[in-house]
């Protein structure tokens, strides 16, 4: 789209602007962040106040239409989570799951489950994506896209938003409400965490604690920055944003274009290890598989993406626990 004036900003900022002005500035804040704008040409003072008033008019919007969230008390499940998130841990590489399934909740929600190992891919009916690490739970109501795009999350899932001014795409989880028009991020929550993060790739977010009984502020996040709820020693909860750290598990999802012509997999492995900052390991002893050789091309691609592929063209699998990706071959059914 075309850049706009820091004039029509001010405009905004005072109330002055018609129907139209104000659609154009709406679809200009949520444009991509490499597209040249006014943005940087507003003192820090204006900055904040574009945002604050941007984001209080679609927090109250929201308000009429989200029912409120129900309080959870995280200190009594505080040991209980610990012992379930060991279990989680020692066990995800080495017990097999069915895969990812999608069912019914009731007459008006659709409930999708990863049972697997891997991060499954799953398409929403607007178009977007979200990529379920393995146990994670997303549900959405068949009214998907009627006013807001909104999405209830247990688990880690990283989401790519399709484009949509008229719907906002809302995840909704047990501590935060995350809002975005589109854009590419990752949520991690869940009903009995002390701490959860919600983490920016491309676009921006806003992000707020879901507690519908108080005023609370939504923070906005930029490319590589992240917020994290999370309960501190005084039993108060806080949201913070900090920059993304350098080793993040969420350089997975920054895209790469890679090419390997007749490279053979071990050699394509450690390329996949350096650009996407993981650990990729093959079956020990599986000669074949080493030396398989790979003919691909990825065009701006994750590496779930590649690892799809990886699947479908050498008939492998893997399991995952995000910064760890194992490779086995696939089981094959007579």
């Amino acid at each position: 789209m075309h850049p706009i004036s820091p004039e029509l900003i001010e405009k905004y900022l005072a109330g002055k602007c018609n129907a139209d002005e104000e659609a154009t500035v709406l679809n200009w804040f949520n444009a991509p962040e490499n597209e040249p704008d006014a943005y940087e040409q507003l003192s820090p003072e204006a900055k904040q106040a574009l945002e604050d008033r941007l984001m209080s008019g679609i927090r109250e919007k929201i308000r009429l239409f989200e029912p409120p969230i129900k309080k959870f008390n995280y200190y009594r499940a505080g040991a209980i989570a610990a012992s379930i998130l060991i279990f989680i841990t020692v066990g995800l590489l080495w017990f097999k799951q069915p895969a990812a399934n999608q069912s019914k909740v009731g007459s008006d929600n659709i409930r999708i489950v990863n049972t697997g190992q891997n991060i499954k891919k799953v398409a929403l009916p607007d178009g977007s994506t979200a990529w379920l690490s393995p146990g994670t739970i997303v549900t959405y109501d068949h009214a998907f896209n009627r006013q807001f795009r909104t999405v209830s999350l247990t688990g880690e899932s990283f989401f790519d938003v399709k484009k949509d001014h008229a719907h906002p795409f809302i995840v909704r989880t047990a501590h935060m409400s995350t809002k975005v028009w589109g854009t590419s991020f990752s949520v991690k929550d869940n009903e009995h965490a002390l701490r959860a993060e919600v983490a920016v790739v491309t676009g921006k977010v806003s992000v707020a604690i879901a507690d519908r009984d108080k005023n609370n502020m939504d923070v906005m996040l930029h490319p590589q920055q992240k917020a994290v709820w999370q309960v501190t020693a005084k039993k108060t909860d806080t949201l913070k944003v900090s920059l993304v750290e350098k080793h993040s598990a969420l350089k997975i999802w920054e895209k790469a274009s890679l090419s390997f012509n007749g490279v053979a997999l071990r050699d394509a492995v450690r390329v996949l290890q350096q650009q996407f900052d993981v650990i990729i390991m093959l079956p020990e002893g599986d000669h074949d598989l080493a030396e398989a050789k790979l003919q691909a091309d990825f065009s701006n691609q994750s590496l779930p993406e590649i690892m799809e592929v990886l699947e479908k063209l050498l008939n492998v699998s893997y399991v995952t626990d995000g910064k760890k990706f194992v490779l086995q071959r696939a089981l094959t059914t007579n």
